[in-house]
C-alpha cells in the first residue's frame, strides 16, 4: 500500500513541478490540493509513516521549495526588467 501511495504522490509531485515551471499556478494549486488530500487520506487509513516514507515526503517538499525559490527569482528579474523597460520607454517618449 505504501508503494502505491508513493507512486501516486510522486506522480502528483512531478505534475506540480511541471505546473510551476510553466507558470500555471491555478493548476499548481489544484494539484497541490489533490496531493494534500492524498496524504491526509493515507494517514486517516491508519498507516504509520516509517522513516523512509517521511524522508520521501520531505525530499518532495524540498524539491518543490527549490523550484518555487527559482521561480520567485525569475519573477523578480522579470519585474525588474519590465520596470527598466517602462522607464526607458517613458524617457524616450518624452
Amino acid at each position: 500500500m505504501i508503494d502505491i501511495f508513493k507512486n501516486k504522490f510522486e506522480s502528483l509531485n512531478e505534475k506540480l513541478q511541471n505546473a510551476i515551471e510553466t507558470g500555471d499556478f491555478a493548476l499548481a494549486q489544484t494539484i497541490d490540493a489533490e496531493r494534500q488530500y492524498l496524504l491526509v487520506s493515507f494517514m486517516k487509513e491508519g498507516h504509520d509513516p516509517d522513516h523512509d516514507l517521511i524522508a520521501f515526503i520531505e525530499q518532495c517538499a524540498s524539491e518543490n521549495a527549490d523550484l518555487v525559490t527559482k521561480m520567485e527569482a525569475g519573477l523578480q528579474a522579470l519585474s525588474s526588467n519590465t520596470h527598466r523597460t517602462k522607464k526607458m520607454l517613458k524617457g524616450y517618449g518624452g
